[in-house]
Parts: structure tokens; C-alpha cells; sequence
């Protein structure tokens, strides 16, 4: 089940798309739980795009990455430092 980019609340893709909470941006396609996120989203896109180090090793179900990021780099260790 897919989350919202905004709030990270799992979406139900068939009522997303029923309600019209869908965005698109980049080559991305982005499902919303309800207007008020995919208006949050649609004012400021970047802003829930932009890699933080949270997301770069956090669950793959939550990893906000913008279409033109990669990820390259080893994970940190538990304090904070990379395994080389």
C-alpha cells in the first residue's frame, strides 16, 4: 500500500483516485489520503522531495526521493559516521 509523501499515512490507491488526491510531478505519480495533503504538496513539491539522511536508510516504503536523486552512498553506522 502505497504512503503519503506529506503526513506518511498509508493511501488507499482506488479512493485517491476516486477523490482526485493524485498529483503529478516530475515522472512521478504521487497518491494523497485526502485534499488537504495533495494541496500541501501541490504548494511546495520540492520540499517533500528533497533527500534528508532520515529517509536514506529508513524503510523503502517511506524513502522520499525526488525523481532526479541518487542514493550512492554506504549507510551510517549507529553514530552517524559511514562503514568504509
Amino acid at each position: 500500500m502505497p504512503r503519503d509523501i506529506v503526513c506518511d499515512k498509508q493511501v488507499i490507491s482506488r479512493q485517491a483516485q476516486e477523490n482526485g488526491w493524485i498529483s503529478a510531478y516530475g515522472n512521478h505519480t504521487f497518491p494523497f489520503c485526502s485534499q488537504s495533503c495533495k494541496q500541501t504538496f501541490d504548494a511546495d513539491p520540492e520540499h517533500y522531495l528533497q533527500i534528508k539522511p532520515a529517509d536514506l536508510y529508513g524503510c523503502p516504503v517511506t524513502e522520499k526521493v525526488g525523481p532526479d536523486k541518487v542514493i550512492s552512498e554506504d549507510p551510517p553506522t549507529s553514530d552517524g559516521v559511514p562503514i568504509s
